[in-house]
């Protein structure tokens, strides 16, 4: 049999086509009786990983060929993607042990719940959205880690030890559970989450009032001795339940109370895992933990290929509530259980919840350094802790005018306010004119794609202009503002031709600048988008004169030669 086509560089030049194909083989091999869940991931033969994506089946009993009818047997590959059937493993709930006591609250501490005696770690801070009170300051951590058959909404959080200060009563609301997402759909694919919040309370209460103010400080965006990329601090939130990504570049990170920094490798995203009983419900059954993160121990990680306990394990015990970072500091989950051991399997693995569903069913969002993915504090989606701007607009507006821009003052120390200045109205011949030029467009494969991206991520582009200083200072300095006017003159059907240049500055300087900028400050669909057509884009701008030319280059990615003979 040969092998399969799509290996991982396909992957990486068409992560689209892979997301689809993955939904389709999830929904496909879901209905085959004995399948418990669809993941992707490395393709595993024994102990060895390969270097490639496969889709990832988990049944619940491995068969022989020959003992299965010819349409319950799962074929090697799926439209060209190898495929990869394993067994569903249990998992059971989660020095080197850090007891410190720290002067700062923050993540990759050790919590333990009044009453109780087992320790877990205190994954992030955490604010309810849209709510910029200066006592909107929680922790995150797990569930199963907060609740117990005694003990849940109201106790006390301490730290580091059951016998020190309270930090905050835990709130109610705490999920265990395979949850569909987005909540409102229950038609949705569902994720196991096992998650719960406390209040910190940065203020000594007294019979039930203030008594003292400030008593408690928080460092909300950081992780103790998470040192990656020289700081301790998370710079983002990362959505990767369909973002082949993580496998491609799979190295992660989490800080725990028993094990400390660790470094792991994300081997199979979605995958399916038998948690424990809910922690409040005495007697029963265990859960279906549903496309969870499949984390092994990055044995490259230390010289001796093992853990400060002296085990090839990314968590152990008392690392439950960790949270899990990529190699950017960007957070894409919560580390809840962790494998049994099962032959052949040397490394024991780690099981982590997908962070989106649940910051999203907590409604919180995570402090983050610099960017505003959905779910981060600076979202520009209405995730964060401010609402979606009433200003959040489109260059075309509901009455049919289009925002024309002037060109303004900016300074070493002050950005000038007209990013997108007054509206002007459109005529009906110029209406025409620009929906003629948006069909033909689209009358390309490559031209709907970009106007699909457009649509996606300009009301984010919109936002960040407006608003993150970074972003707004170089959209001005580099004629943004003039640009973006002498385009819109071009599309209405004004003038013949864009500029090239404005005030010695090429459009494909001001391309590159706004995408490595944008790119920084902006979430995942928006840095996707950009390294789908970024680069593409700043490389054809010297040859684009007018909308005429962008349509041709879309269409065949022709040359200056074949566009100007």
């Amino acid at each position: 049999m040969t092998e399969p086509l799509k290996d991982k560089a396909f992957v990486e030049a068409n992560p689209n086509d892979f997301r689809q194909a993955y939904h389709r083989a999830s929904e496909y091999f879901r209905k085959f009786p004995g399948v418990a869940g669809v993941g992707f991931g490395n393709k595993r033969v024994g102990v060895d990983y390969k270097d490639n994506i496969a889709f990832v089946i988990f049944v619940r009993e491995k068969k022989k060929e020959e003992e299965l009818p010819p349409e319950q047997r799962i074929p090697p590959s799926f439209e060209g993607y190898p495929t990869d059937v394993r067994v569903v493993e249990k998992g059971v709930a989660e020095v080197c042990d850090n007891q410190t006591k720290y002067d700062e609250i923050q993540g990759g501490i050790q919590i333990m719940v009044e009453g109780t005696d087992a320790a877990g770690t205190l994954g992030c801070i955490v604010k309810r959205r849209n709510d910029r009170g200066r006592e909107n300051v929680y922790l995150l951590t797990n569930k199963h880690v907060l609740y117990s058959p005694t003990k849940g909404a109201g106790a006390d959080v301490k730290h580091p030890t059951k016998d020190d200060d309270s930090l905050g009563p835990v709130q109610p609301g705490g999920l265990y559970g395979s949850f569909p997402h987005p909540p409102d759909n229950p038609a949705s694919p569902t994720y196991f989450i096992d998650a719960a919040i406390a209040r910190i309370n940065l203020d000594s209460v007294c019979s039930g009032c203030t008594c003292s103010h400030d008593t408690t400080t928080v460092a909300e965006t950081s992780i103790v001795d998470l040192q990656l990329n020289g700081v301790n601090t998370i710079a983002d939130v990362r959505d990767v339940r369909n973002d082949p990504d993580i496998v491609l570049h799979p190295q992660v990170f989490k800080v725990g109370r028993s094990t400390g920094k660790t470094a792991g490798i994300v081997r199979v995203v979605n995958a399916h895992l038998d948690a424990d009983p809910p922690p409040d419900q005495v007697g029963a059954p265990g859960v279906a933990g549903e496309n969870t993160i499949y984390i092994e121990f990055d044995v490259a990680s230390t010289p001796n290929g093992l853990n400060c306990h002296h085990q090839a394990r990314f968590t152990d015990a008392g690392d439950s509530g960790s949270i899990v970072v990529d190699a950017n500091n960007r957070v894409i989950g919560l580390h809840t259980h962790r494998g049994v051991a099962q032959a052949p399997l040397v490394l024991i693995p780690s099981h982590s919840c997908h962070i989106v569903p649940i910051l999203d069913y907590l409604n919180i969002c995570i402090p983050c350094t610099t960017g505003t993915s959905h779910g981060s504090s600076k979202a520009t989606d209405g995730s964060g802790l401010n609402p979606i701007p009433l200003e959040l607009g489109d260059f075309v507006i509901p009455d049919h005018s289009i925002v024309f821009v002037s060109q303004a003052d900016v300074t070493e120390e002050e950005v000038g306010p007209l990013a997108f200045p007054v509206p002007a109205p459109l005529s009906e011949e110029e209406e025409v004119h620009m929906r003629e030029l948006l069909a033909k467009l689209r009358e390309t494969e490559r031209g709907r794609e970009l106007h699909r991206a457009f649509r996606d991520v300009r009301r984010e582009i919109g936002y960040l202009v407006r608003n993150c200083r970074p972003v707004k200072v170089a959209w001005h300095r580099n004629q943004g503002p003039a640009f973006l006017a002498h385009v819109l003159n071009h599309l209405k059907g004004h003038t013949a031709e864009i500029p090239n240049e404005v005030q010695g500055v090429t459009l494909q300087i001001l391309l590159l600048r706004m995408s490595e900028l944008l790119k920084v400050h902006g979430q995942d669909s928006l840095r996707r988008a950009i390294e789908q057509f970024g680069a593409e884009l700043a490389e054809a701008a010297p040859m684009i004169r007018n909308a005429e030319d962008c349509i041709a280059f879309l269409r065949v990615g022709v040359s200056e030669e074949s566009l100007h003979p």
